[in-house]
């Protein structure tokens, strides 16, 4: 029996011993955990005050739609626009839209996803361009006519503004023929220029 009693108590110190190592290791971690959560604690209410200032030089309606966003994406509010396309829900975006984005005017948002769009270079942006580029061209042709015919079947342009225009179009016509009577005259009927019969071959 004493000998039992003298390998239980071995046993309970040996344990013991293993209880205080344990709790010294975790009292340590425990420490280091405190800190770190004081650390981020500071360094959060740092970037809370940032944001204070920051959101008061904002929109209200724009910081809404913003914090919005974070809520409803999982803090994702903004995302690149490359090549076209949204990061964020890799939708394809019109060629004209992706320019507007690209000239950083204003902040635009995806049209799918709602989420605000930063734009990037993408080996397909040189070919959206070209083609933003014609169809704006396309476009002010298009404006442009469209006005014109408007101009013209309105009262802004009157009977009598038609008719100066065409006896200013006869006067022209008139002058060219004047011009060309001149240049006969001068250069002659037998002239290099009058007689084509000097080109035969």
């Amino acid at each position: 029996l004493e000998k039992k009693k003298e390998t239980i108590r071995s046993k309970v110190k040996e344990m013991e011993d293993e209880i205080s190592e344990m709790e010294g290791r975790i009292e340590e971690e425990l420490d280091a955990l405190e800190k770190e959560l004081s650390e981020t604690i500071e360094a959060r209410d740092k970037a809370l005050e940032r944001k204070k200032k920051a959101s008061a030089k904002i929109d209200p309606n724009l910081l809404y739609k913003f914090e919005r966003i974070i809520r409803n994406k999982g803090g994702l509010a903004s995302v690149g626009l490359k090549s076209g396309i949204c990061q964020g829900c890799h939708m394809q975006l019109p060629d004209q839209f992706v320019n507007v984005v690209r000239e950083n005017k204003e902040i635009q948002f995806c049209p799918y996803c709602s989420r605000i769009l930063v734009y990037e270079e993408g080996k397909e942006d040189e070919e959206i361009i070209e083609s933003n580029i014609k169809y704006q061209d396309k476009r002010q042709s298009e404006e442009d006519e469209r006005e014109f015919n408007e101009a013209m079947s309105s009262d802004e342009v009157s009977e009598e503004d038609i008719d100066d225009i065409e006896e200013a179009s006869d006067d022209d016509m008139s002058d060219d023929d004047d011009l060309g009577e001149l240049t006969k005259e001068t250069l002659g009927e037998n002239s290099l220029i009058a007689d084509e019969s000097e080109f035969d071959l």
